[in-house]
């Protein structure tokens, strides 16, 4: 299974692309900057073992969304829909991951306040706005990147995962654990 992180190369996106290639799982990191994924992977391999790394692979956002199984946005809010306009295209019938989070320091406010959304939350609105094309999921909202990072500690708190579809929800859980 390839799990394309879009976004990878900011904190949380490095973060989870991080745990995910350390757990021995294919990571295409995505970035509008190949350059930028490029010196993300690394940045990983410089942490990691190499025996860990054959299958971590820099490309574009649309590229990894392409060739996911699994794509997981790791955007701020303010970069969202964007990015989703970016990647449509190439999510149909994938399971897709929404790890945004709506806090205020996105635009100008307090880092620890929410933004109230008229969808409900960002994942939501990532639902309204693929409509059928993929299966979207809201999960690795609450796990910090400072966490996630980390490698040398477990990550010790649980991973909240959300969505209508129990099929899509499962692979992403597995993923979590």
């Amino acid at each position: 299974m390839k799990i394309a992180i879009i976004g990878g190369t900011g904190d949380q996106g490095l973060g989870l692309a991080l745990r995910f290639a350390k757990s021995g799982e294919h990571v295409l990191l995505g970035s509008r900057d190949v350059k930028k994924a490029e010196n993300a992977v690394s940045l990983i391999k410089n942490m990691l073992d190499k025996d860990d790394l054959v299958n971590l692979s820099a490309m574009t956002n649309e590229e990894a969304a392409e060739n996911g199984d699994i794509v997981v946005l790791t955007v701020p809010l303010q970069a969202q829909m964007v990015t989703l306009r970016s990647i449509k295209d190439h999510l149909k019938g994938k399971i897709f991951v929404d790890a945004t989070v709506p806090l205020e320091g996105c635009i100008g406010g307090k880092p620890t306040r929410f933004v109230d959304l008229w969808e409900g939350s960002a994942a939501e609105r990532t639902a309204a706005f693929l409509g059928k094309e993929a299966r979207v999921v809201s999960a690795f909202c609450n796990i910090s990147a400072a966490s996630l990072t980390n490698i040398e500690e477990d990550v010790e708190c649980d991973c909240l995962v959300s969505g209508d579809d129990i099929d899509a929800k499962v692979p992403v859980m597995k993923l979590a654990e």
